[in-house]
């Protein structure tokens, strides 16, 4: 369950059920705070409340039930929050931008998302393993992003994206966003642009979990 939490909260729960299952209920988290991250990025990012389209609180909810034999889990799960970046550095090393150091700071970018998974439970206690298939909402507001020494304002109109997460056996996971093909609409420095998946890969942080992988993809 730590992993399915911590897969989920990364992303950056509604209810499920099957025959013979036991519900361990709806369980909601808040995230609401301002948190480090982890070297060998520097910098804080902040999440808080949704205030649009419907002033959610910044949470991550889960709904779990287990199958019959304790051999299965489904769950779903929302998550709503507005996420601003605080200086943040991303290095050379680390950076999906060519090998670029990349600055983030400014937002918020406001976002949503909920999905359905299921998975498989091993009774050795190894992490479970399964599929969440996810829709998710987000649009971004002044988000500042340094790259070679360039920066540049980026704002999105409101944008749907489908998501899928697969946890493996090995206790990581492979999340792939999908944006599609032509890119999302969006104005740079206040000229229109249209913002391909390599570049949100380039100015997406990574996780501070290298096994915790995140891939935008055309589709």
């Amino acid at each position: 369950m730590k992993h399915l939490k911590r897969t989920l909260f990364t992303f950056l729960c509604l209810g499920s059920s099957s025959v013979f299952a036991q519900s361990l209920g709806n369980t909601c988290v808040p995230i609401t705070g301002t948190h480090a991250l982890m070297a060998p990025m520097t910098g804080t990012i902040t999440f808080g409340p949704l205030t649009r389209y419907g002033n959610s609180p910044a949470q991550v909810c889960t709904n779990v039930a287990l199958g019959a034999g304790f051999t299965s889990l489904s769950m779903d799960y929302l998550y709503t929050a507005a996420t601003t970046f605080n200086a943040v550095t991303v290095p050379a090393t680390s950076s999906t931008c060519l090998g670029l150091e990349v600055k983030l700071n400014g937002g918020p970018i406001y976002s949503a998302a909920q999905g359905r998974g299921n998975f498989a439970l091993s009774l050795s206690g190894t992490p479970p393993t399964g599929t969440i298939q996810a829709s998710g909402f987000a649009q971004a507001e002044n988000l500042q992003v340094t790259v070679g020494g360039q920066t540049y304002t980026i704002s999105t109109p409101l944008h749907q994206f489908a998501a899928t997460v697969t946890l493996n056996a090995d206790g990581s996971s492979d999340t792939e966003m999908c944006i599609p093909n032509a890119g999302v609409g969006a104005t740079v420095n206040g000229a229109p642009a249209q913002l391909s998946a390599p570049i949100w890969q380039c100015i997406n942080p990574p996780t501070a979990d290298p096994k915790q992988r995140v891939r935008y993809r055309a589709c």
